[in-house]
């Protein structure tokens, strides 16, 4: 188990293409071009063998040009992909793609199909991942202004081999800044097999006294986007999970188990602790709503008439792990009526709340009109004071709650 104080740094996680399923890339504003199915073709082959599978092209009206050529794919630390030319000596599947002769004149009143031969060679094994790129021309070329579209299509062959099972580290845990400057974890998945899997990577994150505060799924920014929490990792690459807790956490220690799931049965775990400091240049941070304590209610009205009275209870949770003191006081604002909120609304409670750590507490407010009371609607403030300790010299954080209160026949419940 690792320990340490975690800074907050910054980072940037730039969105790239989305999944590892298909690619349509657009390069200008006006769409021209067939369109081309499947965009995904997955082979499991042995040493040896050949598959086929047909490229459907469907018609445009007009008569084109259609360019064929293998690219790369190069899995990002988004989980999206960018794409090489495929050069035969650096990338050798690229050689066991056979495609027809360049280019295919494609007739514009009628689908079109496309042969591609798939042979894998002796001597290899694993994942192998690769993109036929198919690129539509007008015959007569692009009109002024006009779009150029490339289809990528995903093709995987997946070839058996002794022994050959699937591995994946988890490289480091994080606390960094999102380009928001809020908090995010951050996860660095690595897949050192030659084969390729789904993977998730969940955080559990426990106070100093290993109480539960959150447990996080991580997600990579392809996860994000689609909202799923596995993401599909390739031979060779190295991919980013990240989340943000729900809550802020206060200053203090936390124990960190980042549990990673991979394949059908593979697993890999990070057990560290961290105490989260705010220097100086940090002092924001604290001033932030909820940085140590969140409130059940965000407002509090009432419509009552003289005499009458409602009860109002109000819910503090500490969410340090440390005890700490609140008080409740109320203020009135200027522009709410000839009588005070504050002089009918009484706070029932110890007049310093005392909060275990990560447990809530209650007070309750008491509104009485009295039989005095003008008609009209009175505006006020409780305002919720944290403390450190019972000294009340050092204030961690203060959240106000709006108070509105309608008196008359006419506001009755």
């Amino acid at each position: 188990m690792g320990t340490g104080v975690m800074a907050v740094r910054s980072a940037k996680y730039r969105c790239g293409l989305i999944l590892s399923v298909f690619f349509v890339l657009v390069l200008c504003e006006v769409a021209l071009g067939v369109g081309v199915q499947p965009l995904a073709v997955d082979f499991d082959l042995r040493p040896g063998q050949s598959a086929r599978f047909t490229l459907r092209l469907t018609p445009t009206g007009e008569e084109e040009l259609i360019h064929l050529s293998i690219y790369r794919p190069v899995q990002l630390p988004t989980g999206s992909f960018a794409f090489e030319q495929g050069d035969p000596e650096s990338f050798p599947a690229s050689r066991w793609v056979k495609l027809p002769s360049q280019p295919l004149r494609v007739a514009g009143n009628q689908p079109s199909e496309i042969e591609v031969q798939v042979s894998v060679p002796f001597g290899v094994s694993g994942s192998h991942v690769l993109i036929i790129m198919v690129e539509p021309q007008p015959v007569g070329g692009l009109p002024p202004g006009g779009l150029r579209i490339r289809y990528a299509v995903r093709v995987v062959i997946r070839v058996p081999g002794p022994a050959d099972l699937p591995r994946a580290n988890l490289d480091f845990l994080r606390l960094e800044q999102d380009e928001a400057g809020d908090p995010v974890f951050v996860a660095q998945v690595s897949n050192p097999s030659s084969q390729d899997y789904p993977a998730t990577v969940e955080l559990t994150i426990r106070d100093e006294n290993h109480r539960l505060v959150e447990r996080l799924a991580l997600r990579t920014l392809v996860g994000h986007q689609n909202n799923e929490d596995a993401t599909r990792i390739y031979p060779g690459a190295k991919v980013l999970y990240t989340g943000s807790p729900r809550r802020p956490l206060a200053p203090g220690t936390y124990h960190l188990r980042a549990l990673l799931q991979y394949a059908e049965r593979g697993q890999g775990v990070i057990n560290q602790s961290i105490n989260i400091q705010y220097d100086d240049s940090d002092l924001s941070q604290q001033a932030v709503a909820g940085q140590y304590i969140t409130l059940d209610r965000e407002a509090i009205e009432a419509r009552l008439r003289p005499r009458q009275r409602q009860m109002e209870p109000l819910t503090i949770t500490n969410l340090s792990p440390r005890p700490l003191y609140a008080q409740v006081k109320l203020e009135s604002l200027p522009e709410g009526g000839p009588l005070s909120v504050a002089d009918f609304v009484t706070v029932y409670g110890p007049e310093l709340l005392p909060l275990r750590s990560t447990h809530p507490n209650r007070i309750v407010l008491s509104i009485q009109i009295p039989p005095n009371a003008v008609f009209g609607h009175y505006r006020g403030v409780a305002k919720v004071i944290v403390y450190t300790d019972q000294t009340l010299t050092e204030v961690l954080e203060e959240q106000r709650i709006p108070i509105e209160v309608f008196v008359g026949h006419e506001t009755a419940n």
